[in-house]
This record gives structure tokens, C-alpha cells and sequence, in this order.
């Protein structure tokens, strides 16, 4: 599947235009109005533009003021952690995403729900979603695993929603997920404070009858944004 990423264009020429990438992961609902949304930095005047991941601060300053074109952007990212209770402990991989962001790819929770935007930055994002293999396996499938919980690098997370068997997330291969905002818990408050530190991917689905090149321009007017914002930042 071919996806069009829409890179963040400013006159300061930290963040730069359109290129395309390839993903491989399941089939995901209208996939032609599904966009990779990049930063991207020049490293020089003569250099050529680079892929850069967002840094949360920059992906928030993205969010006040979206593309009219998109009518849904998501971050997400790929990590590893260790997974204990109700059964051995053991190195899972999962998505850390945003808000909106089984509303993009699919793999909605067949029970339960997703996550709420109170549950991207406050306290209260202490919850997850299993895959459907890992509420086989280590729930035996009960019908109760909602409120139940697991522990994920020592924090431990209350269980609000199953994905549909099959489903591994954008990145292949993900058996939990967990919101933006439990980062700071199960990771490091850093990855959510520092306006430098890149982690994460967006995706955004672009509006009926909206264009790529629509969205592209627009998001020249967003990169400028971001560069008056974080004029220093990397």
C-alpha cells in the first residue's frame, strides 16, 4: 500500500515538503485517504531534507490548528516493554498512540473502548487495550478482562478495551496499546516534556473530496507555525 506523507513546509527551512512511503502492515479502511503527516529537517542550506520524528510539544502545537484538509491526525509509536501479571513476565511489544488513532487505521476495540483525549496528557491515562491474542493468553479470553489489569514496566494499567484478532497496529506486530499519556509512567516524563525529543509518528486521513496537494499547502501555513514556536528546537 502506498501512502502520501505530508511533511511540514516553513520559510525558516527546518521542516520540508511531500514524499511517499511504502507501509506493509494490514489493509486499513480507504486507504487512499490515509497520509503519513512528517516533520522533516534541513541540516543546512544546501542539504537535503531530512525525515525527522515529532516531539510531542511540536505534534501539540500541530493539533490547535490542523489542516482543514485532515480530518483526523494521530501519533503513534512503537516500543518495547516488560509485561507482568496474570501470568510471566515477559518483553511485549506495543503502540504508544494518541486519541483518534483507531479511528484512522481501524482495529477499533471489539470490546470495551479507545482512548479518550483526557487520557493523552493527564494522570488518568493509566489504562490499555489488549491485543486479542494477549486477552487469549493470558486471560483466557474472559469476558470480565475489562477493569482487570497488568503491570507494564512496573506501572500498573487497567485494561478498558480487546482489538479484533488479527490486528497489530500500524506498525505490525503490537499486543498492547497504551495512551500518550501513560508515557511518562511507563517510559520517561522527558519523552513528553522535551519540545527536542523526537519518538513518535503521525498519521493523519484527509477529509471527503480533499486532495493531497490541498493538504500539502496547508501544511506549509502549520510548519510555520511549529518553526515560530520552536525556533531553536531540533
Amino acid at each position: 500500500m502506498t501512502v502520501l506523507a505530508l511533511g511540514i513546509g516553513a520559510n525558516t527551512a527546518v521542516f520540508s515538503a511531500l514524499r511517499v512511503a511504502v507501509l506493509a502492515p494490514p489493509p486499513f479502511p480507504e486507504p487512499e485517504r490515509l497520509v503519513v503527516v512528517d516533520l522533516t529537517m534541513q541540516r543546512g542550506v544546501d542539504a537535503p531534507f531530512q525525515p525527522l520524528a515529532w516531539s510531542f510539544p511540536k505534534f501539540e502545537a500541530l493539533l490547535e490548528a490542523p489542516p482543514r484538509s485532515l480530518e483526523a491526525v494521530a501519533g503513534y509509536a512503537n516500543r518495547s516493554a516488560i509485561l507482568t501479571g496474570a501470568g510471566p513476565a515477559e518483553m511485549v511489544s506495543l503502540e504508544v498512540v494518541t486519541p483518534g488513532y483507531f479511528d484512522i487505521v481501524g482495529g477499533g476495540p471489539v470490546q470495551g473502548r479507545p482512548f479518550s483525549p483526557a487520557e493523552t496528557t493527564s494522570g488518568e491515562a493509566a489504562v490499555v487495550i489488549l491485543s486479542h491474542e494477549v486477552w487469549n493468553s493470558r486471560f483466557a479470553g474472559a469476558a470480565d478482562v475489562l477493569g482487570r489489569t497488568v503491570t507494564l514496566n512496573g506501572r500498573t494499567l487497567t485494561v478498558v478495551g480487546v482489538a479484533p484478532q488479527g490486528f497489530d497496529g500500524i506498525t505490525g506486530g503490537a499486543r498492547l496499546w497504551i495512551p500518550m499519556g501513560a508515557v511518562g509512567e511507563v517510559f520517561s516524563p522527558f519523552m513528553l516534556e522535551a519540545s527536542g525529543a523526537h519518538w513518535f509518528h503521525a498519521l493523519g486521513r484527509l477529509a471527503p473530496g480533499a486532495t493531497t496537494e490541498e493538504a500539502a499547502a496547508q501544511m506549509v501555513s502549520a510548519g510555520d507555525g511549529i518553526s515560530d514556536l520552536f525556533p531553536s528546537s531540533s
